[in-house]
């Protein structure tokens, strides 16, 4: 619990359990491969970023924090951790759409 204002923050115990089953499969190697992939791209996606909203993405997604918890971290409102999260994901979507066209293009031309 990270206690924000007058309000607390509650971490849903549920959804860890859910996550769980999810993840609780042997995946294949080339999915491993892709995944690995994927994940180093929208690393340095998220470092081309301003650094508030990396700081923020960081937290939220690699250190699985919720967005009131992040803000008691970073002394900001949640509503502000919310704003920056909705920016910096719409950022990294048209980076990723971006640089994936790129290299479709590039494909095409070979």
């Amino acid at each position: 619990y990270g206690l924000v204002g007058s309000e607390m923050c509650i971490r849903d115990s549920d959804s860890s359990d859910n996550l769980a089953e999810l993840t609780n499969h042997t995946p294949l190697p080339e999915d491993i491969l892709t995944q690995e992939e994927t994940f180093q791209r929208i690393r340095t996606l998220v470092v081309s970023l301003s650094p508030r909203r990396q700081e923020i993405i960081t937290l939220k997604f690699f250190g699985g924090l919720r967005n009131c918890e992040i803000a008691d971290i970073l002394g900001l409102d949640e509503r502000t951790v919310a704003s920056h999260l909705s920016r910096g994901l719409q950022d990294l979507q048209r980076s990723y759409a971006s640089q994936m066209q790129s290299e479709i293009t590039e494909e095409v031309a070979l």
